[in-house]
C-alpha cells in the first residue's frame, strides 16, 4: 500500500468505553504492534497516518516515540478540524 490510514486507534474497556488512562499500557503495545507489522505491507515509499487526539491522557500515549522506536520518522502534524468533513461522526466500534 502506499498510505494506510488508522483514525483514533484505542482499545476499549470491559464495558465499551474509550480505553485512555486505565488502558494506557494496552494502547501503547496495540500501536507497537501496528507500527511492527504495517510495515509488511507498505510499499518502499509507503506513509502511514495516524488521526488521534494531542490532549491529555492521550498524549501520554508516545505515539511518536512508539512510531520512531518502530523504525518510522514523523514527517508532519495536522489538526484534525471534523469542520472540514461533512457528515464526519465518530464512532466507536
Amino acid at each position: 500500500f502506499d498510505a494506510v490510514i488508522w483514525n483514533f486507534p484505542c482499545v476499549a474497556d470491559g464495558e465499551g468505553a474509550d480505553g485512555q488512562t486505565k488502558e494506557l499500557e494496552k494502547n501503547q503495545q496495540l500501536l507497537r504492534a501496528f507500527f511492527n507489522n504495517v510495515q509488511s505491507v507498505l510499499s518502499s515509499k509507503g506513509e502511514v497516518h495516524i488521526t488521534h487526539k494531542t490532549i491529555e491522557p492521550f498524549s501520554w500515549w508516545g505515539i511518536v516515540q512508539i512510531a520512531e522506536e518502530c523504525g518510522f520518522q514523523l514527517e508532519y502534524a495536522l489538526i484534525f478540524d471534523r469542520c472540514n468533513f461533512p457528515g464526519y461522526v465518530n464512532r466507536k466500534a
